[in-house]
């Protein structure tokens, strides 16, 4: 018995020194390191973040702290059907906390933190997307502290081998992990960003704005970029006969929250084109979740309280079928987001804050 528990002690203590150098070294960099923040908001003019400077893992610590520092009272939540939704100029308070991958049990969490950080009333505006109430839909942007996440990235074969690639290359790196992480800050006539190999203005990444929406390549570049319809890329979200049970009480739950906090919340579709909102509504595969989707959301968020805004028709913004980036038929572009951003402040009765 004494050998058995020397042997388990042993092999803890080595699983134990593997996640310490993982989590030292961070050699995929999927931990969030609040300096790059600091490095943009920090210019004479707030710079981007550049999209591959922060990883999927770190995009919801992330959009916490960026609502920390702006002292948000306002902010919208929800995929990157949302990710255009940005402040009105020179306006204060507003971020956008969404990412792509958020979904309907990351908002318990989102709502947690954002109230622990902000105790005063908060507006939120939910993009409640269609997809996140199919059965295949899976949640992969976190607010919360999941150890169990932390702990599988740390002790992962694929992390452990860029542990000790990055060791070979660079000894130094275990005495300054930091300059691993190596950025610069590249500027053009317009914008500023903290990015590496300057991926931004070079017209291969996308970039985070300083109040948290994001610039797609072809905004920075004017680049035209068409992609394959939305619907085409997340059909399989969408199986089911219904709504989701497991998403729904996963929204009551955030939303229940939310109502405890006293906060003013909007609900909302993010539009399709027309094209696609007749496939939508259609097709085998998608049609049962998308018209329970529009029958009952509305109601749903009234038993809470809130209002809900049903966009899904494009018409109804109104935006043109055109109006989407990169012309997917499912990512609003910058103008039409921003009237529906004037409609959801609306609704909120938010008169937003202007000031240098």
């Amino acid at each position: 018995m004494a050998r058995i528990a020397a042997f388990l002690a042993m092999v803890a203590a080595g699983l134990a020194a593997v996640a310490a150098l993982n989590w030292w070294l961070d050699p995929l960099g999927d931990q969030y390191h609040g300096r790059f923040l600091t490095e943009a908001l920090g210019q004479p003019r707030p710079c981007m973040i550049a999209w591959g400077v922060l990883r999927p893992h770190s995009w919801g610590p992330y959009k916490l702290d960026l609502a920390s520092r702006a002292d948000a009272d306002v902010v919208v939540a929800g995929t990157s059907r949302v990710a255009k939704v940005r402040a009105w100029p020179n306006e204060r308070g507003f971020v956008n906390v969404g990412a792509p991958g958020e979904g309907p049990d990351s908002l318990e969490g989102l709502f947690a933190r954002l109230h622990e950080r902000h105790r005063g009333k908060l507006t939120v505006y939910v993009g409640a997307d269609l997809f996140w109430f199919g059965e295949g839909w899976r949640t992969a942007t976190w607010f919360d502290t999941s150890y169990l996440r932390d702990l599988k990235y740390l002790l992962s074969p694929g992390t452990t081998g860029a542990t000790f690639r990055l060791l070979r290359r660079a000894p130094g790196a275990i005495r300054h992990p930091q300059k691993v992480l190596y950025t610069e800050i590249d500027r053009n006539a317009r914008i500023c960003v903290v990015d590496r190999g300057n991926s931004v203005l070079g017209g291969a990444s996308a970039a985070w704005a300083p109040d948290g929406s994001l610039f797609f390549q072809e905004e920075i570049k004017g680049k035209p970029r068409v992609a394959a319809p939305l619907i085409d890329v997340l059909r399989p979200d969408l199986v089911g006969a219904r709504l989701s049970p497991r998403a729904m009480s996963a929204l009551g739950r955030a939303l229940t929250n939310a109502r405890a906090y006293g906060w003013t919340v909007v609900g909302f579709a993010a539009p399709f084109a027309p094209n696609s909102v007749r496939r939508l509504g259609s097709e085998a595969q998608t049609k049962r979740v998308y018209h329970d989707y529009r029958a009952r959301m509305p109601g749903f968020f009234r038993r809470y309280g809130f209002r809900f805004l049903d966009f899904t028709d494009v018409a109804s913004v109104p935006c043109a079928p055109e109006d989407f980036s990169p012309q997917d038929e499912g990512h609003p572009d910058a103008p039409c987001s921003m009237r529906i951003r004037r409609k959801l402040d609306a609704a909120a009765g938010v008169v937003p804050r202007i000031g240098p």
